[in-house]
């Protein structure tokens, strides 16, 4: 069985020739057990028609479900000391699902039948060790996922660092609307907020109106709601308290649990619609919906190295943490003088019931092992009562930086493309998140109306609401009915024979769900400003779930 190398974004071989004697660390992922039924035993309690509706699985249970199964393990093992690798120079993962030995080049190009080579990322000019193809015994293939450094750039050995400041222009570090701020911010003095006008200016009670949300309660103790930031991304007080001074007065002086994740922290010294739009928006919704339960700043990456999802994984599920991958994820401790000076995070942090997630990130900018095993990560919590939710990002089909794929490559083409092939985003498309798109009231319309997709223009660009369909996760058992149906409407199918190649039928759908992404009236670096995006839509409707699941609470019953 071979396994071949898509180039990524770049990536070229240089002429340099690695030493055959250079030790490396390989690292195995195996295939985990029970992938077959995973989708339905997560339905069996997420589905509300379920006999086993929200009886949650431990953490414990979830490990001895999917752990390889012996034979797997052995197998491995086997092939491995064919090449003179015994067990003893091999460790396991304390989940089961990773094999961790230090070899020579020489025997790791023995064992995968292969000829590893220095290649050159483009973006940090760090070099790398990778190869063009790798291969499997057949009698291997259906054991092991992967094998690491091998064709995952991105994912491989670094055989030179250089450490800089963060690149904002880099994909991986966007928001959901292609950067960390609200793309279409307006100020606001002097303006009157009221039910009449919220086509206008979206604020708590429009939403409230809108969606039938219950005013404040008391909360119960088992509840939770944490929202995703990264690194610098930072609300402030001020903004926080002028907000809630309008439109949620008892909320004044409240301010999120900070829970720090590989050095993340809050900070004032950087301020700026880049740094504090995102996190002022959704604390200033996910507070004013939700008072007066508290709401976590999950906090994510230190000053050098912006946070990805798998360190917010492997802080929730420390058995995660040996699929950590430095060339991604960031190394800890930070190289840099002062940055973070400790490990990362590895099961420190409890997981709310609700986490939301208003960033977005390009399929294509990572390596599809990666993001697969990444997804399937989120499938476990889900099975734990954890229920995650994304934004569908703003640029339609398109990817962040509303970017499409370039046909011939398949990787991004540079923002506010004209042509291609539409580029699905992460998280939104892996299928056990929820993914929120975006609607908006209608022109002179009115919170009892029916609400539209939205759609922004400006005089630069066009928003409007993610959607489309991934190219790397299957459509689930879930969402096939309505598929089928949508693709199969006698006005869709008419229009979309012009658009045949350009999207993968097959694929996760997105979103599954819309609430309100226009017009959203928030306080931002001491002004009062309009918003837009999806980045909105899901604190919204993350605030919905945890009230729904306090609810669920008072009563006796488990989170939904």
């Amino acid at each position: 069985m071979h396994i071949f190398i898509l180039h990524p974004g770049g990536w070229s071989k240089v002429e340099t020739q690695p030493n055959p004697g250079t030790i490396i660390p390989l690292q195995i992922a195996l295939q985990q057990n029970g992938l077959d039924v995973a989708e339905h035993e997560l339905l069996r309690v997420s589905d509300p028609s379920s006999p086993e509706f929200s009886q949650h699985w431990t953490r414990a249970k979830v490990d001895a479900r999917f752990s390889p199964t012996r034979e797997r393990i052995h197998t491995v093992q086997t092939w491995l000391g064919e090449v003179g690798i015994g067990e003893q120079h091999i460790r396991r993962s304390a989940d089961g699902g990773w094999l961790f030995l230090n070899t020579t080049l020489r025997v790791a190009e023995k064992l995968l039948k292969t000829t590893f080579g220095v290649y050159l990322d483009p973006k940090s000019n760090e070099e790398h060790l990778a190869c063009d193809e790798y291969s499997l015994p057949d009698s291997v293939r259906p054991h092991v996922d992967f094998v690491m450094p091998t064709v995952h750039l991105g994912m491989g050995t670094r055989i030179r660092q250089r450490w800089n400041q963060p690149d904002h222009s880099d994909d991986r570090l966007v928001g959901a609307r292609g950067d960390f701020s609200p793309r279409s911010l307006h100020k606001r003095s002097n303006t009157t907020f009221t039910l009449d006008n919220c086509h206008r200016y979206i604020t708590p009670d429009c939403l409230r109106e809108l969606y039938n949300i219950p005013s404040a309660s008391a909360i119960h103790p088992n509840n939770s709601f944490g929202i995703f930031q990264v690194s610098w991304a930072s609300w402030l007080p001020k903004d926080l308290d002028l907000f809630f001074g309008i439109f949620s007065p008892k909320s004044v002086g409240f301010r999120p649990i900070m829970k720090s994740i590989n050095g993340g922290y809050w900070q004032d010294e950087l301020q700026g619609t880049y740094v504090n739009a995102e996190a002022d928006l959704d604390f200033e919704y996910s507070m004013a919906l939700t008072y007066p339960q508290p709401v976590i700043n999950y906090q994510v990456g230190e000053k050098w190295q912006t946070g990805t999802l798998n360190g917010l994984i492997a802080a929730f599920d420390g058995s995660y943490c040996d699929a950590w991958n430095s060339s991604i994820d960031g190394v800890y401790p930070s190289p840099s003088d002062d940055g973070y000076q400790k490990a990362h995070d590895c099961g420190t942090v409890r997981p709310a019931n609700v986490v939301s997630i208003s960033y977005a990130w390009n399929e294509v900018s990572f390596p599809k092992a990666y993001l697969r095993r990444q997804c399937l990560e989120f499938l476990k919590l889900g099975l734990q009562g954890v229920s995650v939710i994304s934004a569908s990002a703003d640029c339609g089909p398109a990817g962040t930086g509303c970017s499409c794929l370039d046909p011939s490559t398949g990787q991004a083409l540079g923002p506010l493309s004209t042509y291609g092939n539409f580029n699905p985003v992460v998280p939104a498309s892996c299928p056990y998140f929820t993914s929120v798109g975006g609607t908006q009231i209608r022109a002179n319309g009115s919170v009892y109306d029916s609400e539209v997709v939205f759609r922004h223009s400006s005089a630069t660009h066009i928003s409007s609401s993610g959607g489309g369909f991934s190219n790397l996760f299957d459509a689930p058992e879930y969402q096939k009915d309505a598929i089928d149906h949508y693709l199969q409407r006698p006005d869709i199918n008419e229009r979309l024979q012009n658009l045949t190649g350009k999207f993968n039928p097959l694929g996760r759908g997105v979103p599954d769900v819309s609430s309100n992404a226009a017009n959203f009236v928030a306080a931002i670096n001491g002004q009062l400003m309009t918003v837009f995006g999806t980045s909105a839509s899901a604190p919204v409707f993350a605030s919905i779930l945890t009230k729904i699941n306090d609810a669920r609470l008072h009563v006796g019953k488990k989170p939904s």
